[in-house]
């Protein structure tokens, strides 16, 4: 009886799944800029497996291409997966999500927002990641973060509130912390690691 319970122990180990942290930027963005590249460091540092690619924008930007970069990693997306996006990368998950019935652990969402206007070239690139049922997010995963600021430059305000808010997410405001740019000052972020299980 013992041998058994101690195989038992080992197949359990092996067809556990690890977490895993996958991070997505934004519109006219990289992966390599500012905190993103600082945050891939930091877990990569704490022995963590992190995906952070290059999407294309502003050209060729639509989530049928997005979806295919991310798709590469399809098979490494679980509900152990914690996911930190940044700007129209937050609304690119939820969609992707929601069209491949993913289940994800925890999403932190930095400067999210859907059917932003904004002005002509800014809604010509970014209106083909927008969705209609973004509440229907809430069903594939349990922990969701919203970060975002009063004073950000880029998005105003009660578009990235009516986000958080559409998703029943933990909101944390910040008074002028402009839109977590380099500009910003947002070269590093210590304070998102408040809401990393590292």
């Amino acid at each position: 009886m013992l041998k058994i319970f101690k195989k038992n122990i080992v197949k359990k180990k092996e067809t556990q799944k690890l977490n895993n942290y996958f991070i997505i930027h934004g519109f006219l963005g990289f992966s390599n800029e500012g905190w993103l590249k600082w945050l891939e460091e930091y877990l990569n540092s704490r022995g963590q497996e992190v995906y952070n690619f290059d999407y294309p924008t502003p050209k060729n930007q639509t989530f049928e291409n997005w979806s295919k970069i991310l798709k590469e990693k399809l098979n490494k997306i679980n509900q152990n997966s914690t996911f930190i996006c940044y700007d129209i990368g937050c609304v690119f998950l939820v969609k992707f999500c929601l069209e491949n019935n993913i289940q994800i652990k925890k999403v932190i969402f930095v400067s999210g927002y859907n059917n932003v206007v904004r002005d002509k070239f800014f809604y010509a690139i970014n209106h083909k990641m927008y969705i209609n049922n973004l509440k229907e997010f809430i069903k594939f995963c349990p922990e969701r973060i919203c970060i975002f600021s009063i004073n950000d430059n880029i998005v105003p305000f009660k578009y990235l509130k009516q986000f958080a808010k559409t998703l029943k997410a933990k909101e944390v405001v910040y008074s002028n912390a402009g839109h977590f740019t380099i500009k910003d000052g947002y070269q590093e972020f210590y304070d998102i690691l408040e809401f990393i299980d590292v």
